[in-house]
């Protein structure tokens, strides 16, 4: 459970998750990255690359070596830019992508020999490494956990005592991130400002599971959250279902959505409660768009309902076999 930062200063590039995997994350504002790692194996040096890495990105090239060592060579933008590698061993390169063994008569075998950076992970069960544009912009990275990137949508954000917990929906998961387990309050008061289903890319770590949990949430650490207002493809079919609907004629219940949550009732018996996901298409069927149910209790996700209908007064969707979401305002 280590973690360190790999600075990269502007000036120089002008003139770069399971147990036991090698993370690394470009942290930079609008560099893209390219890197290669090289470490040592059973049968001898092995070096592979490239990984194209986008800001606020992060990408899990290999598991860590049982020699607790891996090199990393590191790119910025297209081949032909400047590269990076510290001072450490040399192994071989292609410009596309490579997986070589052995680092010896690079040259005589159509590759180029350069040098890797040598970096330290130790014995740990993880090892997350960021690519900053300033070594003041470092963040924890894998202190708490393997580390990660994705993309969401801002469900809400409450007081616990004297911290905030708040919750990013990623597709079907939901992303609890609280300032009493490792999210610092600025990253925590960042979230809590954005309105509900605001797209975001957050970076954190990931928590070990609560004993016996079930259901579709994952403690994180957020380190970095990134408004991305307008990402979300489907952000107006979300905002439409939001709030409270009856059931259509001759049906019984009601539907009330909020964020990324859906409740089903039946009188005043809660009969359902999920997190849902709009997606475009679901495998291989019609073209969508499509709702798709997670229950809060755990279990596989639900079929895919298609939306036939989403107007300001009229909700429906139905799945393959004929079960319908049928609701009015």
């Amino acid at each position: 459970m280590t973690h360190r930062a790999f600075a990269v200063a502007l000036a120089t590039l002008v003139a770069a998750p399971a147990a036991a995997d090698f993370t690394v994350c470009n942290l930079t504002e609008a560099t893209e990255h390219r890197i290669a790692v090289a470490w040592e194996g059973p049968a001898g040096a092995v070096s592979k690359g490239w990984w194209r890495l986008a800001p606020n990105d992060c990408v899990t090239p290999i598991a860590l070596p049982a020699s607790g060592v891996v090199h990393l060579r590191g790119s910025v933008g297209d081949p032909g830019l400047v590269e990076t590698g510290g001072e450490g061993p040399r192994f071989c390169v292609a410009e596309g992508e490579f997986e070589i063994l052995g680092a010896a008569a690079c040259d005589l075998r159509g590759y180029r020999s350069v040098r890797f950076a040598t970096v330290e992970t130790g014995s740990g069960d993880w090892y997350s490494l960021g690519l900053y544009d300033r070594a003041e912009d470092a963040l924890p990275l894998g202190r708490n956990g393997p580390s990660f990137a994705t993309d969401g949508q801002v469900e809400r954000c409450v007081a616990v005592g004297a911290g905030r917990r708040c919750h990013v929906q990623a597709g079907l998961l939901r992303l609890v991130a609280d300032t009493a387990t490792g999210t610092p309050a600025p990253v925590a008061e960042a979230l809590a400002v954005l309105a509900p289903l605001t797209p975001v890319r957050v970076v954190g770590d990931l928590l070990p599971d609560t004993p016996g949990k079930t259901g579709p949430a994952q403690r994180v650490a957020l380190y970095k959250v990134v408004p991305r207002p307008g990402a979300d493809p489907q952000g107006e079919i979300r905002a439409r279902l939001q709030g409270r609907w009856e059931a259509a004629e001759g049906g019984r219940g009601a539907l009330f959505v909020e964020g990324g949550q859906l409740e089903l009732w039946e009188g005043a018996a809660l009969a359902r409660q999920t997190l849902f996901d709009v997606i475009a298409t679901c495998d291989g069927a019609a073209e969508g768009p499509y709702l798709r149910l997670q229950d809060l209790a755990g279990g596989p996700p639900s079929d895919c309902y298609r939306i036939e209908t989403l107007t300001a007064g009229r909700f429906r969707a139905v799945t393959e076999g004929g079960a319908a979401l049928d609701f009015r305002r």
